[in-house]
């Protein structure tokens, strides 16, 4: 089988916050040591593990060398994804109503293109 180690919906989330030492609006507190025991995991596992989250994608080469050092002898692929721009902008701009957020699509629209 596949491992998808995940003891809570943002499991992979904390983990990357984690790694990074990212401040998250005041979530540093749960993801204080996540990285290391989703890597334990991940070790323990004798098959297939996949570990994903955007946020991966802002590592520096330091946050990917303590990855790869965390995970042992694990044989490691990276595989990325990425959106083209049309559908990058409406994707961000429903993650923000999913936050909470009340602008509207074009008003969203508009801030992108005045930054």
């Amino acid at each position: 089988g596949v491992l998808y180690p995940a003891d809570r919906h943002d499991a992979h989330f904390l983990a990357a916050l984690d790694l990074m030492q990212l401040p998250w609006g005041g979530l540093e507190d749960q993801a204080t040591g996540r990285w290391d025991r989703l890597a334990e995991e991940v070790r323990s596992w004798e098959g297939t593990a996949i570990i994903s989250h955007e946020i991966f994608g802002t590592a520096s080469r330091a946050h990917v060398h303590r990855a790869l050092d965390s995970l042992g002898d694990a044989e490691v692929h990276i595989v990325v994804s990425a959106r083209d721009l049309a559908r990058q902008l409406p994707a961000e701009w429903q993650e923000n109503v999913k936050h909470r957020r009340t602008l509207t699509y074009n008003a969203f629209l508009d801030q992108i293109c005045d930054e």
